[in-house]
């Protein structure tokens, strides 16, 4: 079989350029971090504080984490078998996550999701061998609200035996999923070893880690669960209105994730990307299936690859009745 190289989006000359207004911004725009211990480590590292209150991370700790981070992630199917690596030119196809709103397949009526929906939606996933990882495909209105993000996770660790994309509002959401793959797994140690679920971690776009964010980050830190730090920089809302100052914004907000990352856990996997979408004016919702949603997954991955990082994207969106989401 022939191999093709990668296409690239950006050219060689528009990494680079982008790269450096990625270390500038980090520097001199800086970054809102509330996180008491995040805080100190981060001034203990180098990081200034400037006048706002706003920490400015010095290009050499940026590029310092992106030079430790490692270029091959582990990620295994349930049964620890089979291992589909996460690290450059390397493409994984999956399914969407957090629908609150589904199209019921016998009244053809939108409504809510619930959670036979997540159960359905999980079978078929494991039947079909184009997509090689499942994601919950829904938020029932059926499950208690605070136990939404573990209730979608049993149901894909019952109904698929394919690796997990795990998402989560909060520390909890990942401790429930956490100790239910331990017990798939067999041990802590057997689950740190060969990991079947990531997740995401998304800062509040522009520019803003909660505690919250830090805690699920060093969570996933010290369990040894693959992480993403996912932002949303949306043209119009989180982020510039234009596509290269989206993508900028896009790019430092993921790597001020593996900076706070790395302070405690500088071998912890990450798994570099954002989302950077176009943004209906007259109605504030992200545009999905946009022209702006294929171009900016494209540009991320160029840059990934200019960092030896894994990256995640969005692919085949649509406002349409199907969607699906992709990583690579």
């Amino acid at each position: 079989m022939k191999e093709f190289s990668p296409i690239a989006f950006l050219t060689e000359t528009q990494v680079k350029e982008t790269h450096k207004a990625v270390l500038r911004v980090l520097s001199e725009t800086g970054i809102h971090v509330s996180h008491a211990e995040a805080h100190k480590l981060l001034k203990g590292a180098g990081a200034q504080e400037d006048k706002d209150g706003r920490i400015l991370l010095p290009e050499a700790m940026v590029e310092d984490a992106i030079a430790k981070a490692p270029s091959h992630v582990p990620w295994y199917n349930q049964k620890q078998n089979k291992e589909f690596p996460l690290e450059i030119n390397r493409v994984y196809f999956g399914a969407g996550s957090d629908s609150l709103y589904i199209v019921d397949r016998k009244t053809e009526e939108l409504r809510r999701a619930r959670l036979q929906d997540v159960i359905d939606n999980v079978r078929v996933l494991e039947t079909l061998p184009g997509f090689d990882f499942v994601m919950s495909m829904g938020l029932p209105e059926d499950v208690e609200e605070t136990r939404i993000y573990p209730a979608v996770f049993r149901e894909m660790l019952i109904h698929s035996t394919k690796p997990i994309v795990a998402t989560s509002t909060c520390l909890a959401d990942l401790e429930i999923p956490y100790e239910m793959s331990k017990m798939v797994a067999g041990s802590a140690d057997a689950f740190r070893e060969r990991p079947f679920f990531i997740t995401y971690v998304q800062p509040e776009s522009p520019f803003k880690y909660e505690d919250h964010v830090v805690e699920r980050l060093w969570f996933c830190g010290e369990k040894g669960i693959p992480t993403m730090g996912v932002s949303s920089s949306n043209l119009g809302g989180g982020g510039p209105v234009t596509m290269e100052g989206a993508l900028v914004q896009g790019i430092a907000e993921s790597l001020a994730a593996l900076v706070i990352l790395q302070l405690k856990f500088p071998k912890a996997g990450f798994i570099f990307g954002a989302n950077s979408w176009a943004t209906d004016m007259r109605t504030s919702i992200v545009c999905y299936g946009s022209l702006e949603c294929a171009t900016s997954t494209a540009a991320y991955a160029d840059i990934g690859r200019f960092y030896n990082l894994p990256s995640w994207g969005g692919a085949g969106c649509t406002d349409a009745q199907a969607g699906g989401c992709s990583g690579g």
